[in-house]
């Protein structure tokens, strides 16, 4: 699978793409079948997270995703693509969809594990209902429960 973003500078003044660094491909790869990029089989799923400052005064939309595939059952490539709309007033990170919570919170966990500067930004007492809501709303998916242990144990440790 490979996943290529491309943001509309009229837009977007800059972007940063959180982890995967090992598995950025150039862009001229994309569509070349015979450069990998990560493995995951079908019956799972994956998320990219992009830290973006959108420009307010800007024009038009955030950009366009594109995906690629192998079609297990035709044994071809498939190709989707995407707009990303801008929204002016998006919804705030509390009122988010939970999958997009839960990769969003994840993301930022990583990035304090990885004592970068955005993980310096990352307010892990504003994170913590949202951690309690997913917890309670999943009780029984156990990737999730690690998660919000996890993240109880990252906040008792920066306390």
């Amino acid at each position: 699978m490979k996943l290529q973003v491309r943001f509309n500078p009229a837009r977007v003044g800059r972007y940063r793409l959180v982890g995967f660094e090992k598995h950025r491909l150039r862009e001229e790869d994309f569509r070349n079948d015979a450069v990998d990029a990560a493995e995951i089989s079908s019956e799972e799923a994956a998320v990219a997270v992009y830290e973006i400052e959108a420009l307010p005064q800007g024009e038009g939309e955030l950009g366009e995703v594109f995906v690629r595939f192998r079609d297990a059952a035709a044994k071809t490539m498939v190709e989707h693509s995407w707009t990303l709309p801008y929204e002016a007033r998006a919804a705030a990170f509390d009122r988010a969809s939970p999958g997009l919570q839960l990769a969003g919170t994840a993301a930022s966990l990583a990035e304090i594990l990885r004592g970068g500067p955005a993980g310096d930004r990352v307010d892990l007492d504003a994170l913590a209902p949202i951690v309690n809501a997913l917890r309670a709303r999943r009780p029984n998916d156990k990737r999730i429960q690690n998660l919000a242990t996890m993240f109880e144990q990252m906040r008792r440790m920066k306390k």
